[in-house]
């Protein structure tokens, strides 16, 4: 299992061999009771059942509260409807996700607030304006890690570039996120195919073993193009480049 931080959501991702699931979720008040739901990646008609997918993230959140005493709610989550079944998995990957929070695996303390830490994200005209302030360097990373997976700009690909060039393998899980994310304008403009493309060339660049892996994920994604782009960056990898 591999946990990180993407923005303000507590992340998993699991891969078994052939079988791979993510799920990201955002603490806090849920609107009416029931979290709002994101997919990364297209469905298809195969794709999870998003019901039970929703119903087997809930069990394992309301496990982990009766484990440690507390009282969490999931107001944002997403997860890939392209993942494998079954979908009792995300019961595990949600009750994992807390019993990681409240280990402190998330760089946490104990005694911190998940909901408050999340209720005011800072906006992305204010992680904009911080990143173009520092000079470029591998210190930029956690800025354009931000930014990777958050709407509002239209940096992406930059963004995605840079990391690749820098090799952070901090950058890994928000890569393989944004890579299925099909950003509106990105699409607009006939551009989304060149940034699932370097999605793909970057993970490369990594070249970490996780980075093999998230392209061995992608490389079964629903959505052909993406696979194409994926198997192209497996051919790469790890591809060299010049650390700054």
């Amino acid at each position: 299992m591999q946990y990180s931080r993407v923005r303000h959501f507590l992340s998993a991702s699991r891969i078994t061999g052939p079988k791979h699931n993510i799920l990201q979720l955002e603490l806090g008040a849920a609107a009416g009771g029931k979290p709002a739901i994101e997919r990364l990646g297209p469905s298809g008609s195969d794709s999870l059942s998003e019901d039970a997918v929703v119903s087997a993230v809930m069990e394992g959140v309301a496990a982990a509260n009766q484990r440690f005493a507390r009282s969490w709610t999931v107001s944002r989550m997403r997860y890939a409807p392209a993942d494998s079944a079954p979908e009792t998995v995300y019961s595990h990957l949600a009750y994992a996700i807390l019993a990681t929070w409240e280990a402190g695996g998330y760089g946490n303390s104990r005694t911190d607030d998940p909901t408050a830490q999340m209720v005011e994200p800072r906006s992305v005209s204010a992680v904009c304006e911080a990143l173009d302030a520092m000079p470029e360097g591998d210190a930029r990373a956690p800025l354009l890690i931000e930014l990777l997976t958050r709407g509002e700009h239209e940096r992406h690909e930059d963004i995605v570039f840079e990391l690749g060039l820098i090799g952070d393998p901090a950058a890994v899980d928000a890569i393989l996120a944004a890579a299925k994310e099909p950003f509106a304008y990105l699409d607009e403009w006939g551009n989304l195919p060149e940034f699932q493309r370097k999605c793909a060339y970057a993970l490369a660049r990594i070249g970490t073993p996780q980075s093999r892996t998230a392209l061995e994920q992608l490389a079964s994604a629903a959505d052909p193009r993406l696979r194409v782009y994926a198997k192209e960056g497996l051919e790469h990898w790890p591809l060299p480049f010049k650390a700054r």
